[in-house]
C-alpha cells in the first residue's frame, strides 16, 4: 500500500497519536526509512514499488532471521564460532594414561609454566609438552612456538607428539627429548617458519609403515617410553 494508506490505518488504529506531527507525512516516512534501516522487530516494513510499502502487524511474530550460509568448503563462515577443542586435551589424557600404567605420578601445573604434564618417579621430575594431530594425507603436521620451545629447561623435558589415526582407530606417539628436538632443528630436520610469531614446523611422514622427519627416520621415539 501507499505510504497515505499507511498512515491513514495508523490513525484509525490509534497506534501512534499523529496529531503533534505537522507534516504526519514526512515524519513517518523519515521513520519509515530508519525502521527499516534498523529492521526495527515491532515493525518491519517493506519496500515493495515506488512510494508503495507492505506492513507488517504489531501482533505478528518477527520473521526468524535467516541461518548463516555455509562456504563452498563446507566451513563456518563466522570464524568468531569456534567449538569446544577436543583433540588436545584428548591427547593429554592419552598420555596421561601411558605414564599412570608405567607408575609415574602424574599431575597438571597450575598455573601454567610452559608444559602440560609434570611426572614424576623414583625422585626424578620430567616435564611433559603433549602436541596432538590427526593423519591428513600421509602425515602428521605440529606447530610449536620457538618463544615457547625456548623457554623449556634442556635437561627433563620430553614433547610427546600423538598420532592419531581416524582412519585404523589407533595412536602412536612420538617421545622426543627436548635435547633432540633442539639438535633436529639445528640439522633442520625440523624447520622455523618465517610468520610471527615465529614457531617450529614438526613434520611426520608415513611410508610403509616408517616414520620419518624430513628422511630422518623416528623409530627409536615411536612409542619408546623407556627413554623418559
Amino acid at each position: 500500500m501507499r505510504l497515505k494508506e499507511i498512515i491513514r490505518r495508523v490513525e484509525e488504529q490509534k497506534l501512534i497519536d499523529t496529531s503533534s506531527y505537522k507534516k504526519p507525512y514526512d515524519a513517518f516516512r523519515a521513520q519509515i526509512n530508519r525502521d527499516m534501516k534498523k529492521e526495527t522487530p515491532r515493525l518491519v516494513i517493506d519496500k515493495t514499488n515506488k512510494a508503495t510499502y507492505g506492513l507488517r502487524d504489531y501482533s505478528d511474530p518477527p520473521p526468524p532471521a535467516p541461518p548463516p550460509e555455509a562456504s563452498h568448503t563446507g566451513e563456518r563462515t563466522d570464524k568468531r564460532r569456534k567449538g569446544p577443542d577436543f583433540v588436545g586435551p584428548g591427547g593429554e589424557l592419552l598420555v596421561q594414561s601411558e605414564l599412570l600404567f608405567r607408575q609415574y605420578e602424574v599431575s597438571k601445573p597450575v598455573p601454567d609454566i610452559g608444559v602440560d604434564i609434570v611426572a614424576r618417579k623414583n625422585g626424578k621430575t620430567f616435564y611433559i609438552q603433549v602436541k596432538t594431530r590427526h593423519l591428513a594425507e600421509g602425515s602428521y603436521s605440529y606447530d610449536i612456538k620457538k618463544q615457547s620451545f625456548e623457554r623449556t629447561p634442556m635437561q627433563g623435558t620430553y614433547y610427546v607428539f600423538v598420532m592419531r589415526n581416524p582412519g585404523t582407530g589407533t595412536t602412536d606417539f612420538i617421545v622426543l627429548p627436548r635435547a633432540d628436538m633442539a639438535a633436529m632443528i639445528k640439522q633442520g630436520d625440523i624447520r622455523q617458519t618465517t610468520q610471527q610469531p615465529a614457531s617450529y614446523q614438526v613434520l611426520f611422514t608415513l611410508k610403509a609403515g616408517a616414520v620419518k622427519c624430513k628422511g630422518r627416520s623416528m623409530i627409536q621415539y615411536k612409542n619408546n617410553w623407556t627413554i623418559v
